[in-house]
């Protein structure tokens, strides 16, 4: 993520947070993942302009896929066996990754990466540290799904700014509102059950598989009613981390 920062010019989370301690309370984990969102949020805007978010998401395109992933991965993919497991959701977002380590990983919860099956990824390739035909370390979405958080937020911030005839004229509180209803969990959960199906995708520990299971059953079966399921807030994670 830092390294994405500075390859587009915007400033760094370094240079906000020099240490971690303010009024002698450390600084939660949710406090500092809030302030880096904020801060690609608002440097995307200053870098960018409202106008810019399709210059932006053609810049970012452009970036190798290896920006992405871990190091670990570099020259390798994953086995013929996960590439396949792919398929089913690239159709259904309507895109071929590139790079398959990116869906695989933006689809892992850490949960997934704690089970005996979970530690670790076939795969095909060949880099320094690993054998032709070996396993790497899994890793989870948290990284992609901070990225992809401020992202949907620039762009649908964005939106709403600049298209006052079809949304409507709002004033900067409103649209703060606005732009947080419409990327919050229920409503990211909600529509990648319905129309990208990522209940059936994502992977992670049994227990929580039941949670998402029975609230896509219920998005699925009853329309138009509010949800009696608190939405599992993993799936607005791998959401905004695909």
């Amino acid at each position: 993520s830092q390294s994405v920062l500075k390859w587009l010019g915007l400033p760094t989370f370094s240079n906000f947070a020099p240490n971690l301690y303010f009024d002698r309370e450390k600084i939660t984990e949710t406090s500092i993942e809030s302030t880096v969102k904020k801060v690609y949020h608002n440097g995307l805007i200053d870098f960018w302009g409202l106008s810019g978010g399709e210059r932006f998401t053609k810049q970012i395109k452009e970036l190798p896929s290896e920006s992405f992933v871990p190091f670990e991965y570099l020259d390798t993919k994953p086995s013929e066996s996960l590439v396949l497991s792919m398929q089913p959701l690239e159709e259904a977002l309507g895109y071929c990754f590139k790079n398959k380590w990116l869906p695989l990983q933006s689809l892992t919860h850490p949960s997934h990466t704690t089970l005996e099956h979970g530690r670790l990824w076939k795969c095909q390739g060949f880099n320094e540290r690993k054998n032709e035909g070996g396993k790497v370390a899994a890793y989870d979405y948290q990284r992609l799904e901070l990225l992809g958080d401020a992202i949907l937020s620039y762009l649908v911030t964005t939106q709403l700014f600049l298209n006052e005839k079809e949304y409507g004229s709002y004033t900067p509180e409103a649209i703060t509102v606005k732009v947080a209803r419409c990327v919050r969990n229920s409503v990211l959960a909600t529509v990648g059950v319905r129309k990208f199906s990522l209940h059936q995708h994502i992977r992670c520990s049994p227990s929580l598989i039941v949670q998402i299971e029975s609230f896509a059953l219920e998005k699925l079966t009853v329309v138009g009613k509010i949800s009696s399921i608190d939405p599992p807030k993993p799936l607005a994670d791998i959401f905004e981390a695909l």
